[in-house]
């Protein structure tokens, strides 16, 4: 007997529910496709109400994983997260144990993804490149951000070799689209590589990420670097929401105020990202973010973002800000020096 097209998408869909380590195996989880399929599956589409708790309605069969709200996951990371995580032939949804401004919703016909994440890594082998490059891959895969992207690294290596890279990466995930270059011509490459692909995905979500203190000689990650990493990516299911409001177009800790220092040495105005970690809407970032140059200037590639001067003050509600500061939404030089012992001992919780 011929299966419906219900049917057919009952059986396309794999659901569990669980702790999951930190390359997205599971750990301790439940069999919920019956649960998902029966309560949630609405033609071609699984719509998972925002209110939901996780626990009492998937984990009546599993040890019990504390729940954290908002507030409290904001101060304590959980060593081993909780997720549902849905797969539809060979795509995977890891919807984190969060609560949701709105329900979380899936076509299963649409294998396209909706978020490209643009990865900038540069080597200097005086440095322990091996742990930066894995340290921040494998956060990003342990948030259950890389089965939901289409992942582009480009490296920049002066010596050339690039092959023991490729291979580390290759490690963590081997879906990623590699670029590669010698020049060390700063953040560019990434940069440039963001804006190209937004002509092409409009509507689609960017997010930027770098080897910071990659050049510094370190022996181990920097601290600061795990904070921005942390803090701007783990949750970033519930953080998207934010694009909800047509009026944001980029998110990160710290957007800049408008500064005419920047503008006299760069030509652009505030609402760019302090340290370069970004979202952004691939709309933005075609139609209002000038085609990146070469210069000898580093800090243009994070001024890159605010987009050329025009005015004389950020628009209202045009970045969101994911730290919170004295009811701040733009952050000048002096409330970043403020703020760094706060953010670098959130990133040691880790």
């Amino acid at each position: 007997m011929k299966q419906s097209q219900y049917e057919m998408n009952q059986s396309a869909i794999r659901a569990i529910y669980g702790t999951f380590n930190e390359n997205m195996l599971p750990q301790d989880v439940v069999d919920v496709k019956d649960i998902i399929t029966s309560d949630f599956l609405l033609g071609s589409q699984i719509v998972i109400p925002n209110n939901i708790n996780f626990n009492t309605y998937f984990g009546k069969n599993r040890t019990v994983h504390p729940f954290f709200n908002d507030d409290q996951s904001q101060s304590q990371e959980k060593l081993q997260r909780s997720f549902l995580q849905i797969q539809i032939s060979d795509r995977k949804y890891n919807i984190h144990e969060d609560i949701y401004t709105n329900d979380i919703k899936i076509n299963i016909n649409n294998k396209a993804k909706f978020i490209k994440l643009i990865y900038y890594v540069f080597i200097d082998r005086y440095t322990n490149w091996i742990d930066i490059v894995r340290g921040q891959l494998l956060q990003l895969k342990a948030y259950g951000l890389l089965d939901e992207v289409d992942l582009y690294i480009h490296i920049t290596d002066p010596t050339g070799i690039f092959s023991d890279v490729i291979n580390l990466i290759e490690t963590v995930t081997k879906t990623a689209f590699i670029s590669r270059s010698v020049a060390n011509q700063f953040e560019y490459p990434a940069i440039k590589l963001a804006y190209d692909l937004s002509k092409d995905y409009q509507d689609d979500i960017f997010i930027y990420l770098h080897t910071k203190g990659m050049s510094y000689g370190l022996h181990s990650r920097l601290p600061l670097e795990v904070a921005l990493t942390t803090r701007t990516f783990e949750n970033w299911r519930k953080k998207l929401e934010a694009f909800n409001d047509p009026k944001v177009k980029k998110m990160g800790l710290f957007p800049a105020e408008f500064d005419p220092n920047v503008v006299k040495s760069y030509n652009t105005k505030g609402g760019w990202m302090w340290y370069n970690f970004w979202y952004a809407r691939g709309s933005y970032l075609a139609n209002s973010c000038e085609d990146p140059k070469i210069t000898f200037k580093r800090w243009y590639y994070e001024v890159w973002l605010g987009g050329p001067y025009e005015e004389n003050k950020v628009k209202i509600n045009d970045c969101k800000n994911l730290y919170q500061y004295q009811n701040k939404t733009y952050f000048a030089g002096v409330d970043i020096e403020r703020t760094l012992p706060d953010l670098i001992a959130m990133g040691q919780q880790k």
